[in-house]
């Protein structure tokens, strides 16, 4: 089970340093959702409030965004971005309870759905709040097309003895594919506008650099559940899988993420509690 208390000031400083990717990825996202000057906003899961921040500065000083996150140590980075259109709270995507219904033009989760269980419960939190016809958006990991990065680790988990740990290794991340989250939208009362899955190719030195993203964009969690010497087996094994895509440029990932859009419309009366 994913936990939010693994968390620490070191691993919210790297996520903050490293999170370039997601923040490129959250760009495109913002993109297909037209955000535009004066929009009210709301980030679910902002983490330190990179991608938050250049939504604020796209909406300009007619608009407002609010950006929350569950880890207080990310939220207190975030903080540090804060300006007269930008906010940050402390807050759960699964309870949205404390904001006003019908208050936001966009909603999104950049790199944030893969880590909720109760995707339903999120998306009719997020319908509450959405003003009509206002979107929601997601980039998320495909659960049809992994990143080839997974395919790695599976093959090193299993090559050292630790196949049984292969979702403990992750802190069990709740992946979906295109045709969930399509239902998941009809469910919860959205009219899908967009729904891709997109590739992208990304480099790394070595395999610390792969391992220390995977624990700061976990929050701790990635191979929590391990002994030092479990770690250390895995690590080894883990290597040497990535070793063999390397090439000129460095350890090769081919990360493949799901964006979809959706438009508010009527929650069905049968699920509107």
């Amino acid at each position: 089970m994913v936990s939010l208390v693994l968390d620490t000031p070191e691993l919210a400083k790297v996520y903050d340093f490293r999170g370039q990717r997601q923040f490129e990825h959250g760009k495109l996202l913002i993109r297909d959702l037209g955000v535009s000057p004066g929009h009210s906003v709301l980030d679910v899961g902002a983490g330190t409030g990179l991608l938050t921040a250049y939504v604020a500065e796209i909406v300009g000083p007619k608009g407002h965004v609010l950006g929350i996150d569950p880890l207080p140590l990310r939220i207190e980075l975030a903080r540090s971005r804060s300006q007269g259109n930008l906010e940050f709270r402390v807050g759960a995507a699964e309870n949205l309870e404390e904001l006003e219904p019908e208050s936001f033009d966009v909603v999104y989760l950049n790199s944030v759905f893969h880590w909720l269980p109760d995707k339903l419960r999120v998306l009719r939190q997020i319908h509450r709040v959405l003003k009509p016809n206002g979107r929601v958006g997601l980039s998320t990991a495909s659960l049809e097309k992994p990143h080839s990065v997974e395919a790695a680790r599976q093959r090193a988990l299993a090559n050292s003895g630790l196949a049984g740990y292969r979702e403990l290794a992750r802190g069990i991340a709740h992946r979906v594919d295109i045709g969930e989250v399509r239902t998941l939208f009809k469910e919860s009362g959205y009219r899908a506008l967009q729904l891709e899955i997109r590739t992208f190719v990304d480099y790394d030195a070595s395999v610390d650099e792969v391992l220390e993203f995977s624990k700061s964009s976990s929050f701790g969690n990635d191979l929590s559940a391990f002994t030092d010497e479990q770690r250390q087996r895995f690590r080894a094994a883990f290597e040497k899988e990535l070793e063999t895509t390397r090439d000129a440029k460095g350890i090769r990932q081919e990360r493949n993420l799901i964006f979809a859009v959706a438009e508010k419309a009527s929650l069905p009366a049968a699920v509107s509690n």
